[in-house]
């Protein structure tokens, strides 16, 4: 009883400290389990050591400051008598850091719902402390009882707790984690033992021996810890992200992008039925809690525009809370269903295809429309048309077309594009085998980079489970770089809607690794499309909810409120992929006649691959091109050529002020 009695006084010391820290490491779980679905193991694991990392350094300087200062604390606080000999207190601090050291394997487990398979655990651990105990206090005393739930917790929690995250989620050797965990307590040792000496050196009894043991654990366990770690990959990561932080607080750029859509800056173009749809998919894309406040005649607008634009299956769940009609929510609902369907169709198709591919030996990743359902709330009310698979090698594009028509696949008589082939599947599902990441552009530098960039991509493959099945897709920094060229290919064609803008915030809005994000904006420098990816990203962050301080770590300089207006109002007028309007044909970099003959040349090198490599034929192709074009516009669009140009011009001028392939 009087052992339990001094117990008391020390465990409300420990049992707050260890409650602060627990608390820190308690309110990452969330953002671990939304890692845990985006991110690759790698990604996951990378993560994981820099949380263990971190738990070892704050649970191990706290269990040596508790050493070394408990007993001081007990004598102020209750008296000379209640403390414990210095053995025992070692045993408990030695607890309180073995307890600490479970913290980061805990969190991640509890996020990922790893409990059944360690399940028995308790029920051994508590036997086996009881045993331990009993036998240990008849043969040590009040010690023992606390040696044997250092006994219980190494028998048990220690070796199991890791082994189930590293085996079911990691799937990676658990014998690196025991490697890490081993020098790391050695550290803490050491640390401890030369803090210990510095204490008995320096002596002194009462609050000033207080303050002067208080002073040396302060410093010489961190420098210790410093000087055993400061080469490690944990440390500069760790120390990387907290600079990141730092710099964030200090240059606070996030300000200029935190500006509510009411606020002053933009031109006043927005219709009202622009406006609501972008608040709708914005609260669709933050989880559909917002309330809206939107008349049954107002979400009948908000409603066809989704539909245009491919989106209306992403307000399922924000309509579900708006208290809408029957026959509103039908409208929502049906859409939703076939969307799922679709997606599910898709995504087994697209998984047979890869895997046609795969036995054949062909190197192969999924774009655009899996690989970006993967980031939104629900992947599946993401909708997709098609199916687009990237071939790494383009002298394997014929191998891969046959490996696709031997699975059922036809090839198409008619090709319009010189960077895909085009196959169709059963019930008319369209395959595209794609050998760049978008159609030539009308700048060969640019070009040869893209192909360049193929050689990247093989390197930096990954794969994810989408919708249940694993799908191989391009790293993170190639898939943001992706996304952005798909924009821009049919913003210079005839335009491209909301869904494409809504890629870019569920992408964004999730934890991108640091070094992947260096490497986007390194392929957007070397490309020279950073001024329209700061459009983008500034865009999403008015309208459509990106963090703005996730849009600081890829631009620093947002886009001006009255030009991103008309950008995005220029986005909504196109509908999906630029189908609302006959006119909307193409925009180009400038509205100069060289802009202009640039364009019409590159139209001809696009409509006559092999023979517009033959300068001597360029006239007659030229020729050609220009009568096709004067004729399609009369018979096919039913426009003008005047409304097309016109329509090119008011374009173009959006496109002039974001220096397109200029290179930084």
């Amino acid at each position: 009883l009087a052992s339990a009695g001094k117990y008391s006084n020390y465990y409300l010391i420990i049992g707050s400290v260890r409650q602060v820290l627990d608390q820190a490491f308690q309110g990452i779980t969330a953002s671990v389990g939304n890692l845990g679905v985006t991110a690759d193991k790698k990604r996951f694991r990378k993560i994981f050591e820099a949380s263990f990392f971190i738990g070892q350094w704050i649970y191990g300087f706290a269990g040596i400051c508790l050493y070394q200062l408990l007993n001081y604390v007990i004598g102020f606080s209750f008296g000379e008598n209640y403390r414990f000999g210095a053995p025992l207190v070692l045993v408990l601090c030695v607890n309180f850091f073995v307890t600490g050291m479970r913290q980061a394997t805990l969190v991640f487990r509890d996020s990922l719902g790893l409990f059944w398979y360690d399940r028995y655990k308790s029920l051994a651990e508590a036997a086996i402390n009881l045993i331990v105990s009993i036998v240990l206090t008849l043969r040590f005393g009040a010690v023992g009882v606390f040696l044997g739930t250092f006994v219980s917790t190494m028998t048990t929690s220690f070796w199991i707790e890791p082994y189930v995250l590293y085996k079911k989620k990691l799937e990676a050797p658990v014998s690196a984690y025991f490697l890490r965990y081993v020098l790391y307590s050695a550290a803490v040792l050491g640390a401890g033992a030369l803090t210990h000496l510095a204490c008995e050196a320096v002596g002194g009894d009462g609050f000033g021996g207080f303050l002067a043991d208080l002073a040396i654990c302060a410093v010489l366990p961190n420098v210790v810890f410093l000087i055993c770690y400061f080469r490690t990959k944990e440390f500069r990561f760790v120390i990387a992200k907290a600079w990141e932080l730092v710099g964030r607080k200090l240059r606070r750029p996030e300000k200029q992008f935190h500006k509510n859509e009411e606020e002053d800056g933009g031109s006043g173009i927005l219709t009202d039925g622009g406006k609501n749809v972008l608040k709708a998919l914005k609260a669709a894309l933050a989880g559909g809690e917002t309330e809206l406040n939107l008349s049954g005649a107002e979400w009948d607008e908000v409603f066809s525009i989704a539909e245009r634009h491919a989106v209306l299956p992403l307000l399922y769940d924000v309509a579900e809370k708006q208290n809408l009609d029957e026959e509103r929510m039908n409208r929502v609902a049906l859409a939703s269903r076939r969307c799922v369907l679709q997606s599910y169709r898709l995504n087994f198709c697209t998984l047979k295809m890869i895997t046609a591919l795969s036995e054949k030996g062909i190197g192969a990743a999924v774009l655009k429309g899996a690989s970006a359902a993967q980031y939104y709330p629900v992947p599946e009310l993401r909708k997709s048309g098609d199916i687009d698979i990237l071939i790494l090698d383009e002298s394997e594009l014929d191998a891969a077309r046959e490996a696709l028509e031997a699975v059922g696949c036809r090839t198409e008589s008619e090709q319009h594009s010189l960077h895909h082939l085009v196959l169709r599947y059963e019930a008319g599902i369209e395959i595209e085998l794609h050998t760049m990441l978008a159609e030539p552009f009308d700048n060969d530098a640019v070009n040869d980079y893209l192909a360049e960039c193929i050689r990247g991509i093989a390197k930096n493959l990954s794969e994810r489970e989408i919708m249940e099945l694993k799908l191989p897709i391009l790293s993170d920094g190639y898939l943001a770089f992706g996304l952005l060229l798909h924009m821009l290919q049919h913003f210079l064609r005839s335009g491209f809607g909301l869904k494409l803008l809504c890629d870019w915030v569920c992408f964004w809005n999730r934890c991108v690794d640091k070094n992947e994000a260096e490497t986007y904006i390194r392929l957007i420098d070397d490309s020279g499309l950073r001024g329209f990816s700061e459009m983008i990203t500034s865009l999403c962050v008015y309208y459509l909810g990106l963090d703005g301080e996730r849009a600081v770590q890829i631009h620093k300089n947002p886009i001006d409120r009255a030009d991103a207006e008309s950008f995005i109002a220029d986005i909504i007028e196109a509908e999906e992929f630029g189908k609302s309007a006959r006119d909307r044909m193409v925009a180009m970099r400038g509205t100069s006649l060289g802009d202009y003959f640039r364009e019409f040349h590159h139209a001809m090198r696009l409509n006559f691959p092999r023979a517009g490599k033959v300068v001597l034929l360029w006239p007659a192709l030229w020729i050609i091109t220009l009568t096709r074009f004067l004729r399609n516009n009369r018979r096919i669009r039913g426009v003008t050529t005047k409304a097309v140009l016109k329509k090119a011009g008011e374009r173009s001028r959006k496109m002039k002020k974001l220096g397109l392939f200029e290179r930084k």
